[in-house]
């Protein structure tokens, strides 16, 4: 996981491997990655699951959360649809890691995929570009009633793909 997350942000693993060893390693062969035609929710989903592995979901979730609260004040805005890009990242994180049999179960449900519905949610309907006005106005904050029904609906699309069932 941590090695996918990597390489979904085009982040090398010179950190992480000595220099001796890097000389007789080849260069990684470049392939963009998407999620229902977009290249930006795989390098959320993938980080997450590699944050989730490396340090626990509760910090991955917090840190995709924390990441969506700064962009709606100076990136892209708070987007429900990377929120859950996250989510579903974590999941997978957990699943891929947990126990050997949860692990052993989950490698065998990932063999049965058919497609990017089994594996991640579809985002369509998910609000996006929030500003943080506009956020603020419409959603007050992160314990509002109005987020948690949207955070509610993420899990439940999570729920409802084939490989977290």
């Amino acid at each position: 996981m941590q090695v996918l997350s990597l390489y979904s942000i085009n982040r090398g693993l010179k950190d992480l491997i000595r220099e001796d060893l890097q000389k007789q390693m080849e260069p990684p062969v470049a392939v963009a990655f998407t999620l229902y035609g977009r290249t930006d929710l795989p390098k959320h989903y993938l980080v997450s699951a590699g944050l989730a592995v490396s340090a626990g979901s509760r910090l991955s979730n917090f840190i995709g959360m924390v990441k969506e609260v700064d962009d709606s004040g100076k990136g892209s805005g708070f987007s429900f649809a990377d929120l859950a890009a996250d989510k579903a990242g974590v999941r997978m994180g957990e699943s891929a890691a947990g126990s050997l049999e949860t692990a052993l179960a989950f490698q065998q449900r990932m063999g049965e995929i058919g497609g990017e519905p089994d594996l991640c949610p579809r985002f369509e309907g998910l609000p996006e570009g929030i500003r943080e006005l506009e956020f603020r106005k419409r959603y007050t904050d992160l314990d509002s009633k109005s987020y948690a029904l949207i955070n509610t609906e993420i899990d439940k699309r999570i729920k409802d793909c084939a490989v977290y069932r």
